[in-house]
């Protein structure tokens, strides 16, 4: 006998598309330089703290910043579509994590201590989507009780 779980990965999925989409209002920079900006004008000052790399770097990282919201609201539209467990949902999972851990590793080491709580946000956010997935869609009642399907303590099914 199986019982169904709470939604426990639709709720998830919710609060890492929450976490995701706050983190693009949230300051990336606590203080200093960068401060108060957003997106592109944000990446192309954090880059020039330490000596800048090329422009096709800066605009890997503009898109990537740009994604993590847009991650945070594909996680809605997983949830709408029921599919937190299915191929989607994994696959939403596993890329908000490369990609939010590319820009918070880019944030980290320019400005160190400085980063904000938008850097924090967008890890949080992604490590729920990731813990979702792999929350566990039913539980079978026999197994939690002690013993396996098809199995009555001290006897054995036989067909």
């Amino acid at each position: 006998m199986t019982r169904a779980l709470p939604r426990t990965a639709d709720v998830g999925f919710v609060l890492g598309g929450v976490l995701l989409e706050a983190s693009a209002f949230a300051h990336w920079v606590r203080s200093g330089n960068g401060s108060t900006l957003r997106g592109h004008a944000l990446i192309d000052t954090v880059n020039s703290l330490a000596h800048g790399h090329s422009s096709a770097w800066v605009m890997l990282l503009t898109l990537l910043w740009y994604a993590i919201p847009a991650c945070g609201a594909l996680a809605w539209v997983v949830v709408g579509f029921g599919a937190p467990h299915g191929p989607s949902g994994r696959a939403l999972a596993m890329a908000t994590v490369v990609i939010v851990a590319t820009i918070d590793t880019f944030f980290v080491i320019k400005v160190g201590t400085r980063a904000g709580p938008g850097v924090y946000l967008a890890a949080l956010g992604a490590l729920t989507l990731a813990t979702a997935v792999v929350v566990p869609q039913t539980v079978d009642k026999s197994t939690v009780c002690g013993t396996t399907s098809g199995q009555v303590r001290g006897t054995s099914r036989s067909s």
